[in-house]
């Protein structure tokens, strides 16, 4: 028989070695990424402020084209005063109403408040709800029961209710006002058998999420067309 020698297995040197775990390491090491969350909701935010803008869209600022205005937001509250402002303030010079910033310089003073600026919200449940009522009539005291839900709803609204007034300053009579003005925007969130659905007047940001994703899972199915005659 030949003789044939024994392959020795390779050996690296300590440097290349330390090099390699230390970026196997690297590569198969975890990380977090901190979340957070806001003291408000970004639907509340939503439902609010498209409420508000529904609201201020309804006024017509018409009468008021010509002389100089000031806008008198001090009757004006809510947690969004700086929006509310704005949208009221772009509202007016759309509709080609002059705006003044010093109060001296204005003919006529519009005065704003708002009366209502919040949300509310109604629940409705066929099945059985979470509670230990059950379980403490069977002897099981400290279990509470799981909610069965065969069908649920959630809906939460947002409600805006406001009045404007302008007064001419010479006179001070009023010249003109908007009446009261009230909109609502809502979400409604329902299950039936546990499958989700969800409509309302915004659009959830996971909505709008699942339809960019199946956007792309519709264009990447479609197929593509090759340019040029075929032979």
């Amino acid at each position: 028989m030949p003789f044939r020698l024994a392959r020795q297995p390779a050996r690296f040197p300590p440097t290349i070695l330390a090099a390699m775990l230390l970026a196997a390491g690297l590569g198969s090491g975890c990380g977090s990424i901190r979340m957070s969350d806001t003291s408000r909701t970004a639907t509340e935010q939503l439902l609010l402020t498209q409420a508000w803008d529904t609201a201020i869209g309804a006024v017509d600022f018409g009468p008021l084209v010509g002389p100089p205005v000031f806008l008198d937001t001090e009757n004006l509250s809510g947690v969004d005063t700086g929006w509310m402002t704005y949208r009221i303030r772009e509202s007016m010079a759309r509709q080609g109403v002059i705006l003044v910033d010093d109060r001296e310089e204005a003919v006529c003073v519009v005065e704003a408040g708002a009366a209502v600026y919040g949300t509310d919200s109604s629940s409705c449940l066929i099945g059985m709800p979470s509670n230990g009522i059950v379980a403490s009539a069977a002897g099981a005291r400290g279990l509470e029961l799981p909610e069965v839900a065969l069908a649920k709803k959630t809906e939460q609204y947002g409600v805006s209710r406001l009045a404007m007034f302008a007064r001419d300053l010479p006179s001070g009579k009023i010249v003109w006002e908007s009446g009261t003005v009230q909109a609502d925007s809502y979400l409604k969130n329902a299950s039936i058998l546990g499958l989700p659905m969800r409509s309302g007047t915004i659009e959830h940001p996971a909505d709008r999420r699942k339809k960019h994703k199946i956007a792309r899972m519709l264009g990447w199915l479609r197929p593509h067309r090759h340019e040029g005659h075929e032979p």
